[in-house]
């Protein structure tokens, strides 16, 4: 039985849209705590490699040239990017408990 592709993507890029806003709401916050952070990271990076599993099975069952491979890469392309947005925000947080170390 063949997966409905488009539906598994139009899911997934939903999830990943979702998870962006709340991602985008928790990361505006100034006084956010590291672990609140990291928790976010360790969420999107285990979504991320969720996704991952499924855009190997679309790439084995489909060709690489399939519109759906690009779409299922654009989803990628969110997990990826907010990845990299939260891995910035803790090296910043790093960075200022590192300085206000320094500085105290």
């Amino acid at each position: 039985m063949e997966r409905d592709w488009l539906t598994v993507i139009t899911e997934q890029g939903e999830i990943a849209r979702i998870k962006i806003r709340v991602a985008t709401i928790l990361l505006a916050d100034p006084d956010i705590n590291p672990e609140t952070v990291s928790r976010l990271y360790r969420d999107v990076e285990e979504k991320a490699r969720q996704f991952d599993a499924v855009f190997l099975e679309i790439s084995d069952e489909l060709d690489l040239d399939h519109p759906l491979v690009d779409e299922a890469l654009s989803v990628e392309r969110l997990w990826s990017g907010m990845s990299v947005s939260i891995a910035d925000r803790i090296s910043s947080m790093a960075g200022r408990s590192t300085n206000a170390a320094e500085d105290g």
